[in-house]
């Protein structure tokens, strides 16, 4: 399982690259998808760890979501705006 860290990394140069609503929810579920999203796979499997280990990583990745669904928040309003700028 990949860290924390290298989630943040590996999602911000992901999301660098979105240009179209498609590939923006592809993104959202490939990180935060029900049943096969990357983050979600860390936070459930949270349950399972050592206390130590769950009050450690717990909290970064936590952080990581709630910045991960800001993210595509705001990349989302951009996307929007470009389409309307066509029109």
């Amino acid at each position: 399982m990949a860290s924390v860290a290298e989630l943040k990394k590996s999602f911000s140069a992901e999301i660098d690259k979105v240009e179209n609503r498609e590939d923006l929810e592809k993104l959202r579920v490939k990180y935060l998808g029900r049943e096969k999203g990357i983050l979600t796979a860390v936070l459930r499997s949270l349950g399972g760890m050592a206390l130590a280990k769950r009050k450690e990583l717990g909290p970064q990745a936590q952080e990581l979501k709630r910045e991960v669904e800001k993210l595509l928040s705001n990349r989302m309003a951009m996307v929007r705006n470009s389409f309307q700028g066509f029109s």
